[in-house]
């Protein structure tokens, strides 16, 4: 994907040097799967991480200017947004200006300006060449915690999080076709057989 080798270093660079990260969301089902897959994910290779998502009424969708603050008040370097952020140009602008990389993993259709974020991952971008276009926030999320296990030697480790991506892809409507159909089904399997509190 798109993105995803800049994406990987960074946050590996993250974990390494203990800098706080911080899982940037969305309120729906999709949004919020995503958060918890990424969170869970990244907590489990010991990094310093938290997690904002926006209340609905109060702060609107997306990226915003009160999540970033937060960011920016924890003490975050890293700010990795799921499900949202491809058309969040002056907030990833703002982030920037306050010091913080933004990395962005949405599965939206971008406007004619991507922002200018550390990385951008998200498979409809019109130069990503990923072969299966239609992920939820959760699946693109799920590709960044496989690039980072590829990286580290890790490959299987994302794996105990497809049944999240299954919820998220049920929830978010996207068709089930090609990778979607076997991530889900992979994922439904994991929710009969051992499924989370």
């Amino acid at each position: 994907m798109n993105g995803m080798e800049t994406a990987t270093r960074r946050v590996i660079q993250a974990l390494t040097e203990n800098q706080l990260m911080m899982i940037y969301g969305d309120y729906d089902v999709d949004g919020t799967c995503s958060t918890a897959l990424l969170y869970l994910f990244l907590k489990e290779l010991g990094a310093n991480v938290d997690f904002f998502i926006p209340k609905r009424l109060t702060d609107g969708y997306g990226l915003n200017k009160t999540g970033i603050d937060y960011a920016k008040e924890i003490g975050a370097s890293l700010i990795i947004s799921v499900d949202c952020g491809i058309t969040a140009v002056d907030e990833t602008e703002y982030a920037k200006s306050l010091g913080m990389d933004v990395i962005i993993c949405d599965h939206h259709q971008p406007k004619d300006s991507i922002p200018d974020a550390f990385a951008v991952l998200d498979p409809l971008k019109p130069e990503c060449n990923y072969p299966f276009p239609y992920l939820s926030g959760a699946g693109v999320a799920f590709k960044l915690a496989q690039g980072i296990s590829e990286r580290i030697g890790k490959r299987d480790l994302p794996l105990k999080y497809l049944d999240l991506v299954a919820l998220a892809a049920a929830a978010d409507i996207v068709p089930l076709i090609d990778e979607n159909r076997t991530l889900v089904k992979e994922g439904m399997a994991q929710i009969n057989s051992n499924p989370r509190p």
